[in-house]
C-alpha cells in the first residue's frame, strides 16, 4: 500500500518528479505510474494503486485539466479517498473541473524546491494529519477533508448571494424605469388591455378610428421623451433639425422613416442588443392614454397649458410659440410619459397601407403646428416613408424585454 497515489498528466512530469521526491524525503511511500510494468492493463493497475493508497494528489495545470485520464483518476479518489489538489499552472479557476473546484486546491504556481513555501508547507502539514489519522487502518479515518477550502466556501455564497440580488435588481427594474448610455429615460408600461380608437360623438374623430377591444400581452419599456436632438446627434453625428435653436433637448425632427430605422440599428448595435424599436401603433396608444379613455390623457377639451399644438398657421389655438419646444416642458400622463400630445408627430411600426410605391407609415400624437384635433389619443396619421420630412415629425422608442 502507498501513503500518496499522484495523477497528473504526462507533460508535467518533470515538475512532478520534484513534487514525489520531495514528498518521497519525508519517509512517505509515493505511487505514480512509471513503476507500471510492461505487458499490465493501464487502468487496472491504476484503479488497483488508488484502490490501495490513502491519498490521491490531481496536480492541475494547463494539460491536465484537459486529459480525461486525470479526470478520471481524481474522481475516483474524491469517491474513496482524501483528495488533495494542487494548481502549478496560473489557469482560471472556472477551467478546473466543476466537481473539484469546491475542494481547497493548493496554489504551487511559485514553488521551488528547498525554499519555505506556505502553500507547500500546509500541504504537507495536510498530508501529515490524515496520514497519522490512519495508522492501522485498512480505510482513511471518517473525519472532514481538511483541505476544503473555507475561502471557497465564501465564493460560493457571494456568488449566491450576487445572483440574488442582480435577480432582485432586476425586479425592482421591473417596477421603475432606466436609463441608456446616450441618456434616453426608459419607463415600464405593464401589459393590459383597453379600447382603441374613439367613440362616435368625440370631437375630430375620422372613420379609421373605429373602437376595437385590443390586449397588450407583454410589459414593455417607452421612452418617456420624445427622442431628443443630442441624442440623435451622439448616434449619429449630424443634426437634421429644422429647429436647431430650440436646443440640444428639443425633439429631433426632418427625419425620415428610413433615417429613424437607421439609427435604432446603430444605437441597438452600441448597447448590443435587438431590443430597441418604434413602437407599434397599438403600444403608442395604449400608453398614450394611461388608461383614460377621453380624447387627451387630462380630458375631453384641448387645453393649450397641457401640450405644444395649434401653433404655426393654426395658431388661432394657442398662438404660444412657432416651433417645437424642449421635452417635458409640460405635465407627464399617469405613467410618466411627456408630449404625448403635440410638439412633434411620432412614428409608429405599423403600416398604414400595405407595403407599394406609395407605402405610408403611421404617426401618432400630432405636432406643434397641428390643430388639436389632430393631436387627440386616438386621430392616425399616415406618413410617406421615402419622401417625408418635416419639422413636425419626430419619434421615441420602445425597449421590449427578453
Amino acid at each position: 500500500m502507498s501513503d500518496i497515489f499522484i495523477s497528473y498528466s504526462r507533460k508535467d512530469s518533470k515538475i512532478v518528479k520534484i513534487i514525489a521526491e520531495v514528498l518521497c524525503s519525508k519517509g512517505w511511500n509515493i505511487w505514480w505510474d512509471t513503476e507500471i510494468p510492461p505487458g499490465k492493463d493501464y487502468s487496472q493497475v491504476i484503479d488497483e494503486a488508488i484502490n490501495d493508497t490513502k491519498i490521491v494528489i490531481v496536480v492541475w495545470s494547463i494539460n491536465s485539466i484537459d486529459s480525461n485520464w486525470v479526470k478520471t483518476e481524481a474522481s475516483e479518489g474524491l469517491r474513496k479517498k482524501y483528495l488533495l489538489p494542487l494548481l502549478i499552472d496560473n489557469i482560471n479557476e472556472d477551467a478546473i473541473p466543476i466537481e473539484f473546484r469546491r475542494i481547497e486546491t493548493a496554489d504551487l504556481t511559485n514553488w521551488t524546491p528547498n525554499e519555505f513555501h506556505p502553500e507547500f508547507n500546509r500541504l504537507i502539514k495536510t498530508i501529515s494529519r490524515i496520514l497519522e489519522s490512519t495508522i492501522g487502518d485498512d480505510e482513511p479515518a471518517k473525519e472532514p477533508n481538511l483541505f476544503i477550502l473555507k475561502h471557497k466556501q465564501i465564493t460560493f455564497v457571494l456568488i449566491f448571494l450576487c445572483f440574488i440580488f442582480s435577480y432582485l435588481f432586476y425586479q425592482l427594474i421591473k417596477t421603475s424605469e432606466f436609463t441608456n448610455s446616450i441618456q434616453m429615460h426608459f419607463t415600464l408600461i405593464k401589459s393590459g388591455s383597453f379600447r382603441m380608437g374613439s367613440p362616435s360623438y368625440e370631437v375630430g374623430r375620422d372613420d379609421d378610428e373605429n373602437f376595437k377591444e385590443e390586449t397588450i400581452s407583454k410589459d414593455f419599456y417607452m421612452q418617456t421623451t420624445e427622442v431628443t436632438q443630442k441624442q440623435w446627434s451622439s448616434i449619429m453625428s449630424f443634426n437634421p433639425s429644422y429647429f436647431k435653436k430650440c436646443g440640444e433637448n428639443c425633439p429631433v425632427e426632418c427625419i425620415s422613416y428610413i433615417e429613424v430605422n437607421e439609427f435604432i440599428e446603430k444605437l441597438n448595435k452600441l448597447e448590443n442588443t435587438r431590443n430597441y424599436r418604434l413602437p407599434t401603433e397599438r403600444e403608442w396608444e395604449y400608453a398614450a392614454r394611461a388608461s383614460t379613455t377621453t380624447a387627451f390623457n387630462w380630458g375631453e377639451k384641448a387645453d393649450c397649458s397641457k401640450a405644444n399644438f395649434g401653433n404655426g398657421e393654426n395658431k388661432q389655438e394657442c398662438n404660444m410659440t412657432d416651433s417645437t419646444m424642449k421635452v417635458k416642458s409640460f405635465q407627464p400622463n399617469k405613467w410618466g410619459l411627456y408630449d404625448m400630445h403635440g410638439n412633434v408627430n411620432e412614428w409608429c411600426k405599423d403600416w398604414y397601407t400595405r407595403p407599394s410605391p406609395e407605402s405610408k407609415k403611421i404617426t401618432r400624437g400630432g405636432g406643434w403646428n397641428d390643430k388639436s384635433i389632430h393631436c387627440r389619443s386616438a386621430n392616425r396619421s399616415k406618413v410617406d416613408v421615402t419622401k417625408k420630412r418635416a419639422n413636425n415629425i419626430g419619434f421615441r422608442l420602445v425597449y421590449e424585454r427578453n
